[in-house]
């Protein structure tokens, strides 16, 4: 099982690096994106309770989920395997990668 490393807020803080396309401002606010390494990948994406696509919809080169600067919960989900769940908290023009396993049920 995955252990996300957090910070001092509890927040899983990733290993980032700059994301130079991350929007400053705009009518939705800043942004920040996450990358999900995690198999399988076709496992559905939960964020604050949203489906927002699948694993293989955020794991490519120049794919990522994007999402409003703030603290979020992902959750992974898929027939078979016990649920992946874990906060994050997206920083500006961030991009931010989650690597997993998730695990089968017996």
């Amino acid at each position: 099982t995955a252990v996300p490393p957090t910070d001092e807020s509890g927040f899983y803080s990733g290993t980032g690096g700059g994301y130079a396309g991350g929007r400053d401002s705009g009518p939705a606010g800043p942004t920040g994106g996450v990358k999900l390494k995690v198999k399988p990948a076709d496992a559905e994406v939960h964020v604050d309770g949203a489906m927002m696509g699948t694993v293989g919809d955020f794991n490519g080169p120049f794919q990522r989920l994007e999402l409003p600067v703030g603290a979020h919960r992902i959750e992974i989900r898929a027939p078979g395997y016990q649920s992946l769940s874990f906060e994050i908290k997206v920083e500006p023009r961030d991009t931010v990668t989650y690597r997993g396993e998730m695990v089968r049920i017996r």
